[in-house]
């Protein structure tokens, strides 16, 4: 009888606490089905990694989006490296989530497609290697494409498409004032790579750190002191695209560049720059000590541009620096809320920049922006293809690549 009472005392607090933790899984999975966002739904499929900062998880076998997702054992898209023989045609993918194909089916991927289209073409079995990774930037495609387990694939083809993640200032684990190079350059420690993984595992875990983070930042105004930079700035982008070109070409690999597809909204145009002028007030003002005078330059340029995010970011650190935490997070809620406007100016830039590289490696580009942007029916969101949108790019990839054997 007394064994009796001390299992049930054991097991009785063991049964609440599991009825307890359950509640709370479920009830935050509906809250972020509800609520969530694209980064909550990335997490389903990601996770933190020591060498990459992250990386899709393996084995996947699921829906995303409510279409068909799988990954092999390294986490890549389609094929398993087990299945390559040389008389295969491979077609080797980087790019970032618009090249995995974000809310398309493993099926629907352009990559896969443009491989298709080959075979039929050529009847060569071919291969198509997705090594995409959802938020990737080229510094981080540089890093994968050095991999020796990724030279062993000896592809004949690279397509190489990235942008968006270059230009974005905000990462899916490690966020910081630091750019790629600086954050990711130093591999993570393990422990920290558990922790994280473990966290974004539970939806309970995940909407709890979300949340202390949230409310964080009304109190304590440090990570609020500097301002968000680009992942990586238009000349290391260049510089590690490159890298990945020289490697490829080095090894007798066909390249073709893919610049990023978009439609995001248009920046309204505006005529008076006072604004511009205005922001360079307030920086000069912030470097001499004149917090207060920066201020009132900043507020004034945001009269002139309210859709700019420079002087909405700037007013944050200055906040941040007279420990005003709730007007600090307001005006980085409202700079994140820009951000599409100074994506699409700045997405604009990089994909026309792309033309240098394609003439100095002497490799093909393919306007998948000019191809896509004209239809909203071409994507999914603002900046990711649709089904159809992959289809039009692998036809559009299909056609350069003929004309090229044709050469």
């Amino acid at each position: 009888m007394k064994n009796n009472r001390i299992k049930r005392s054991f097991f009785i607090p063991l049964l609440l606490i599991s009825f307890w933790l359950l509640l709370f899984e479920y009830s935050s999975y509906l809250i972020l089905k509800r609520w969530g966002d694209p980064l909550d739904k990335a997490y389903e499929v990601i996770e933190a990694h020591s060498q990459l900062g992250w990386k899709q998880k393996s084995s996947l076998n699921t829906l995303f989006y409510d279409e068909k997702l799988t990954t092999n054992a390294d986490g890549f898209r389609h094929t398993s490296p087990s299945t390559l023989k040389d008389h295969h045609y491979n077609i080797m993918t980087l790019g970032p989530s618009s090249a995995f194909g974000w809310g398309v089916s493993d099926n629907d991927t352009y990559s896969h497609l443009f491989s298709e289209l080959i075979a039929n073409f050529s009847h060569k079995k071919t291969l198509s290697l997705n090594l995409s990774q959802i938020g990737h930037s080229s510094f981080q495609g540089y890093k994968l494409y050095e991999e020796q387990r990724i030279q062993n694939l000896k592809p004949q083809l690279l397509l190489i498409s990235y942008g968006v993640n270059d230009i974005d200032k905000f990462r899916f684990f490690f966020s910081s004032p630091q750019d790629d190079i600086n954050e990711l350059s130093t591999p993570k420690p393990k422990q920290t790579i558990r922790l994280l993984n473990t966290i974004h595992s539970s939806y309970f875990l995940r909407l709890v750190t979300r949340t202390v983070a949230q409310v964080s930042t009304k109190f304590s105004c440090k990570p609020l002191t500097s301002p968000p930079v680009e992942r990586l700035s238009l000349q290391n982008s260049f510089k590690y695209l490159s890298k990945i070109i020289e490697k490829a070409q080095s090894k007798d690999v066909s390249v073709i560049l893919v610049n990023t597809p978009f439609k995001l909204p248009t920046p309204s145009e505006n005529l008076d720059k006072k604004w511009l002028n205005l922001n360079s007030m307030g920086l000069e003002a912030k470097k001499s000590g004149d917090l207060d005078s920066a201020i009132k330059y900043f507020k004034d340029s945001l009269d002139s541009n309210q859709n700019q995010t420079v002087a909405h970011y700037q007013l944050m650190t200055l906040y941040a620096l007279q420990q005003e935490c709730f007007s600090a997070s307001k005006h980085l809620a409202l700079a994140r809320e820009n951000e599409p406007s100074r994506i699409h100016g700045d997405l604009l830039a990089f994909n026309k920049e792309l033309s240098y590289l394609s003439n100095k490696y002497k490799i093909k580009l393919l306007d998948a922006h000019t191809l896509l942007a004209q239809n909203e029916q071409n994507f999914v969101d603002p900046i990711h293809p649709s089904k159809r949108g992959h289809n039009l790019i692998a036809k559009e990839l299909f056609k350069l690549w003929v004309n090229n054997i044709n050469e």
